[in-house]
């Protein structure tokens, strides 16, 4: 009986000590993907913005042109 005592204090005694190593990891490991997806969804609504700007420019440069082309009114 206790010999089973003894292996269970061992065991608890092991967990203990692993128990903070493994919880960092997790934390670590559950805070790069968080911040991973964070970064995506920043890059891809960047690229998103960035897209919408490039219409407007040539819009509005396309806008100026046919301005400048276009004869003088009076």
């Amino acid at each position: 009986m206790s010999n089973a005592k003894d292996i269970r204090k061992q065991v608890r005694n092991v967990i203990q000590e692993l128990i903070p190593e493994l919880l960092t990891k997790e934390v670590v490991d559950a805070i790069t993907k968080q911040m991973h997806e964070r970064v995506t969804k920043l890059e891809n609504d960047t690229k998103a913005q960035m897209k919408e700007m490039n219409e407007r420019h040539k819009d509005v440069m396309g806008y100026l042109v046919r301005q400048a082309s276009s004869p003088a009114q009076k």
